[in-house]
Order: C-alpha cells, then sequence, then structure tokens
C-alpha cells in the first residue's frame, strides 16, 4: 500500500494525529510522513499545524471517505 494511502486509512478516524505516531503506526519515514501530509495540506484533504507536528483530515474529506465505506 502506497504512504499515501496508509496515512489516509490512519487518518479517517477523525483524531488528530502527530507526525511521530504516523510514522511509528505505519512504519514510514517521517519524511515520506511528512511529504504525504503536505501534498494532503496542499490540496486541502487535510489540515497540517507544522507548529505542533499534528494533522487532522479535512472535515469534508473524512466524511465523504466515510460515506465510502
Amino acid at each position: 500500500m502506497a504512504a499515501l494511502d496508509q496515512v489516509l486509512d490512519l487518518l479517517k478516524d477523525g483524531r488528530r494525529h502527530s507526525l511521530e505516531e504516523i510514522a511509528q503506526t505505519l512504519n514510514l519515514r517521517k519524511e515520506t510522513v511528512l511529504e504525504t501530509l503536505q501534498f494532503l495540506a496542499d490540496y486541502n484533504l487535510a489540515i497540517l499545524d507544522e507548529e505542533r507536528g499534528q494533522t487532522v483530515l479535512e472535515p469534508k474529506i473524512k466524511k465523504l471517505i466515510q460515506q465510502e465505506e
């Protein structure tokens, strides 16, 4: 599974997750996770708080993903 898919799967619970938590849970490098989160944030799919090192899915995207399941 690609890093993007893994990160989205983890974030769909709607909770805030730290960069470290995501990297450790998914066994990915922090750089890979950060690049993925920045991509999601650039396209308004996630909200990235770089200062706190946390991210959460954009509420509309979370709702869309949950409807698809």
